[in-house]
């Protein structure tokens, strides 16, 4: 669509799911990375450069499998810094520690998440179908929670080195072409 000013993108990869014991932590790098508005990717790609309303990370959730996605709209003209932008956030994330006050706001939010996850019935009741559905343990929140607390800066290092190669990932982009 090369007559269309913005560019939708999406990169990902393969991914580890709920039953996995990486998953947790996995969990926590995601929102380091961009999982919530604080997040690297929003803080570089959104309020230093101005290049997006919204970025963010995600991991989604299947019986079997899981898959890790980035997901943004940008100005056309930006797309390929912003390709850049990511594996640069990525590589940081591979070869520099997370700062204690940077793991304490990750930790509380996750940490938040699941007490509103865990408010009234109709979301216990969602908390329950997932336990079934996915085959997860009765006490898996709560190690959800204790995984929170447990995890160090050197844990997301390793687990990024490990997860978040981006030779792996798919990039499929809607708008105008953007040559990676």
């Amino acid at each position: 669509m090369p007559d269309k000013i913005q560019s939708a993108i999406r990169l990902g990869c393969a991914w580890v799911n709920r039953n996995h014991s990486d998953y947790f932590k996995l969990q926590f790098v995601n929102m380091v990375l961009g999982g919530y508005f604080g997040s690297r990717l929003m803080s570089n790609i959104r309020e230093d450069k101005g290049y997006t309303y919204g970025i963010g990370s995600s991991i989604v959730n299947y019986q079997n499998h899981a898959f890790f996605m980035i997901s943004t709209e940008v100005d056309a003209a930006n797309s390929k810094d912003t390709l850049y932008q990511i594996q640069l956030e990525i590589e940081r994330l591979q070869n520099e520690r997370v700062q204690d006050a940077e793991m304490e706001t990750v930790r509380n939010y996750l940490l938040g998440n699941i007490l509103r996850q865990m408010d009234g019935v109709f979301n216990q009741s969602e908390l329950y179908r997932l336990q079934i559905q996915y085959n997860l343990q009765s006490n898996y929140f709560q190690q959800y929670a204790d995984a929170l607390y447990e995890v160090t800066s050197n844990d997301i290092l390793k687990l990024a080195q490990q997860y978040l190669d981006v030779k792996r990932f798919v990039i499929c982009g809607a708008g105008k072409r953007i040559n990676v």
